[in-house]
């Protein structure tokens, strides 16, 4: 699955008042991303527990 299809960079101010590139996506893209994230925090904690 390549899950940064769906993220762009957008030109944003941060406080400092510099603009940076910021990776942004939309909310089905985040919950694909939390998805993948918990998959492989349950994995590690999988092969850690048989070691």
């Amino acid at each position: 699955m390549q899950l940064y299809e769906n993220i762009v960079q957008l030109h944003l101010e941060s406080l400092d008042g510099e603009k940076y590139n910021t990776n942004v996506t939309d909310i089905q893209g985040l919950f694909r991303i939390i998805r993948w994230r918990l998959y492989k925090v349950k994995v590690i904690k999988f092969q850690r527990q048989y070691r």
